[in-house]
């Protein structure tokens, strides 16, 4: 059986977000729902959407700096 992660991240407090809105994390992570086994996993995938979301960022800075 598979859970929403958006309804997850809601729900669970327990989980640092970074800030970051439950629907940039499924974004970030590429799919919308985990299994039941893999829950223990989220936090996981958060700190790598987290990451992600720091080096678009920085890429984002380096190459809009001189506009």
């Amino acid at each position: 059986m598979s859970i929403n992660i958006i309804k997850l991240l809601e729900s669970n407090k327990d989980l640092e977000l970074y800030g970051m809105s439950p629907k940039t994390i499924v974004d970030l992570i590429g799919f919308n729902a985990i299994a039941e086994d893999q829950v223990e996993d989220l936090q996981h995938y958060i700190d790598r959407a987290y990451f992600e979301a720091k080096a678009i960022y920085a890429e984002a800075e380096e190459e809009f700096k001189n506009c």
